[in-house]
């Protein structure tokens, strides 16, 4: 749990930047190609690298998925989704917003903005 979590942190920490950096100077359609590029690189190294292992007693789906009527696995999921998703909505676009209010607001009229938002009419 904690890898996962850490991956995402990372992620969003270094990838929304670099992103957002490689979006002003590189159009869209060659971002994806180059995605696409490196991720044929990837499963390609993993092919390679990562060691065969012989195949165990398989359990049924129908059998894995009786997991999920246990409540405590319920709220432990639900609560790791919307957790990465908070991070997600912080990242990608609370705090582009908190830089534009930064160049041309005082700090605390930030604050006014967020805590009164039918006052912020004037600010915009």
């Amino acid at each position: 749990m904690a890898t996962v979590s850490t991956g995402f942190t990372i992620s969003l920490a270094f990838g929304v930047p670099i992103g957002t950096l490689t979006a002003a100077y590189i159009d869209w359609h060659y971002i994806y190609l180059i995605i696409a590029g490196l991720t044929l690189i990837n499963l390609l190294l993993l092919n390679r690298l990562v060691p065969k292992l012989e195949a165990e007693n398989s359990i049924p789906l129908k059998k894995q998925l009786l997991v999920i009527k246990d409540k405590k696995v319920i709220t432990g999921l639900l609560t790791t989704v919307f957790w990465i998703l908070g991070y997600t909505l912080v990242f990608a676009y609370i705090s582009p917003g908190y830089r534009r209010f930064s160049r041309t607001f005082h700090p605390p009229l930030i604050t006014v903005y967020h805590i009164h938002p039918k006052e912020n009419v004037a600010f915009a």
